[in-house]
């Protein structure tokens, strides 16, 4: 890696700028304080680059480093490679998932319940799109098919019980007196306020850019406009609600 002292005194001596995004072969350049932890380096990438915490491994050779380990701690000739992790779903009891964490299949009786993707997004723009492959079992609410796709708020995870224990239904409504805990784009007859009516099938993009702290959607290609334009600074999370049926991540 190459040496950066001349250039600047508040750098390692022993690490300095070269890491690689693998997915894309882009080189990125970073000043690590001689303070930083991996978990500081993924917040650095994160607000220059739009690459989530939760799609970074910083890996050394062949050694992933947790997020608590001190990068003064490393050698000279180290070699650090920056993996971007592809979004996938965060499982929960709710929701079965495939193997490679891209398909979420709704599971057992309960009504609405939630699922999550990826890590908490603090800067940058994101953009992911969800197939919806099939609504078997949601309950019929024409025009449209009952399913919730936005972000959840972080706030609302810090001050409250996790998701999905207690009676977590829709993205955004809200439990048990609990303030809104997120924004979403609801495809049935109850969200005919925003966007067009949903179906089985449907290529949904969800755009978040927490620099501007706005969020919207498109369906098919077709954009429908910004769904909110005052997302918390605190954080935001990808999610889709179901009563039934499967989703899956698309490339």
């Amino acid at each position: 890696m190459r040496d950066r002292m001349a250039d600047t005194g508040n750098v390692l001596d022993n690490v300095r700028e070269l890491l690689v995004v693998k997915a894309t072969g882009e080189s990125l350049s970073l000043e690590l304080p001689s303070s930083t932890e991996v978990a500081a380096v993924k917040d650095a990438v994160e607000k220059a680059w739009n690459i989530p915490r939760g799609q970074q491994q910083l890996v050394n050779g062949s050694d992933i480093l947790p997020d608590t380990f001190q990068i003064s701690e490393l050698e000279d000739n180290c070699s650090l490679t920056l993996v971007r992790v592809p979004w996938n779903f965060v499982g929960n009891q709710w929701f079965e998932l495939s193997n490679d964490g891209l398909t979420a299949t709704k599971v057992g009786t309960v009504l609405w319940r939630t699922v999550e993707i990826g890590d908490w997004m603090v800067h940058g723009r994101h953009i992911i799109k969800i197939k919806l492959d099939s609504l078997a079992g949601a309950t019929v609410q024409p025009p449209g098919v009952s399913i919730a796709l936005g972000v959840l708020f972080r706030i609302h995870e810090l001050k409250s019980t996790p998701f999905n224990e207690g009676g977590h239904w829709s993205v955004a409504t809200t439990v048990d007196d609990q303030p809104r805990h997120g924004v979403e784009y609801l495809g049935n007859k109850w969200g005919t306020s925003y966007g067009e009516r949903l179906a089985e099938g449907d290529t949904v993009e969800i755009l978040v850019d927490m620099d501007t702290r706005t969020l919207g959607f498109s369906r098919n290609g077709k954009d429908q406009g910004i769904c909110s334009d005052d997302l918390p600074a605190e954080g935001v999370r990808f999610a889709v609600a179901l009563e039934g049926g499967s989703v899956s991540i698309a490339s």
